[in-house]
């Protein structure tokens, strides 16, 4: 019984890592819309804080952080994100510069179960830092 369980575990997993490849933007973003109906917060990708979710709406997710200032997670952004993805086959924040919101766009995508987030060495800085990569 061990073994079946372990041979449709990895099914389940390259499953999933073969529909990621394939999923556009819009998946992802309809299905994060779905998830955050059912929850009040985002954490970061390193989970040192959260932002309340106030609105979803067809191209933006509206939080508060912790300050009380409001900020715009745009759909493109999560589509960058996406992007530097399949090209690199991790993100990290860093990579999405000018995006003031990289650290919750990062944190929202690991509530999908396509996503995990990961800490790796980055030889560019000789450091371990967190990335966002797909899951296996």
């Amino acid at each position: 019984m061990g073994l079946e369980k372990l041979i449709m575990h990895n099914v389940v997993r390259l499953y999933i890592a073969k529909r990621v490849i394939k999923m556009n933007v819009e998946e992802v973003w309809f299905e994060l819309k779905e998830i955050l109906k059912t929850r009040r917060f985002i954490p970061t990708l390193k989970e040192q804080a959260t932002a309340e979710v106030l609105e979803i709406t067809d191209d933006a997710i509206i939080i508060r952080l912790k300050k009380g200032v409001e900020r715009k997670m745009e759909k493109s952004y999560f589509y960058k994100a996406i992007d530097i993805l399949k090209k690199n086959g991790r993100v990290r924040q860093q990579n999405l510069q000018h995006i003031d919101t990289a650290r919750y766009v990062l944190g929202a995508l690991t509530l999908l179960p396509y996503f995990v987030k990961i800490r790796e060495f980055d030889a560019t800085e000789g450091k371990h830092k967190w990335f966002v990569k797909f899951a296996k």
